[in-house]
């Protein structure tokens, strides 16, 4: 992995930014608390019942708060992907690509044929950036953490892929059935490209 890699891994694990949740987590529901014991009063409510909505809602923080950040499990693979220093590299050459224009501000979506006939999907705001500077290109690599999976990048090899189908932006129904919600950074689609192409 280079420098810059082993650098983004390394703010996910280290227990500052665990130390950081924590503090971010103890003063929402401090917030929540004290919001909670106003209304209490306000209502002229007797005994501690402002505490039910409090604890209800550090409950429900902490189940969101281990899909938003992977948890224990996922600081424990990152621990691992530094000890290994290795990434994984997909090789990637393209046949066809479509991109889908930006909707709101979630990023444009890409589909990519590859030279396997593989269909690719790349989402997301930061892929604004790469497509600012040419992406998809004619060949390129897809860097990832051995263990966690975690997206490290894309690395240009060819030349921007020219020209390309351009579309406007995926309604929430396409973007449903195309079975994108759960897709990261890039995700490779049992959707045969042809049906891609027939998107309006």
């Amino acid at each position: 992995m280079t420098k810059r890699e082993r650098t983004e891994l390394h703010g996910y694990a280290t227990w500052t930014a665990v130390a950081g949740r924590a503090l971010l987590f103890i003063l929402a529901l401090v917030a929540v608390g004290v919001v909670c014991k106003r209304v209490q009063q306000w209502l002229q409510l007797p005994g501690p019942l402002w505490l039910l909505p409090t604890i209800a809602a550090g409950l429900f923080l902490y189940v969101r708060s281990r899909r938003w950040t992977g948890g224990h499990e996922l600081r424990r693979q990152i621990r691992l992907d530094l000890e290994a220093n290795a990434a994984v590299v997909h090789h990637v050459q393209v046949q066809d690509a479509i991109l889908f224009e930006e909707r709101e501000d979630e990023g444009p979506i890409v589909f990519l044929l590859t030279d396997t006939n593989e269909t690719l999907v790349f989402t997301g705001q930061e892929l604004s950036r790469d497509v600012a500077r040419g992406f998809p290109w004619r060949e390129f690599e897809i860097r990832e953490s051995a263990h966690s999976r975690r997206f490290l990048g894309l690395k240009r090899l060819g030349e921007p892929f020219r020209p390309f189908t351009g579309k406007p932006p995926l309604s929430p129904d396409q973007f449903k059935q195309l079975g994108l919600s759960s897709v990261g950074r890039w995700q490779r689609l049992q959707v045969p490209f042809d049906d891609l192409r027939q998107i309006a």
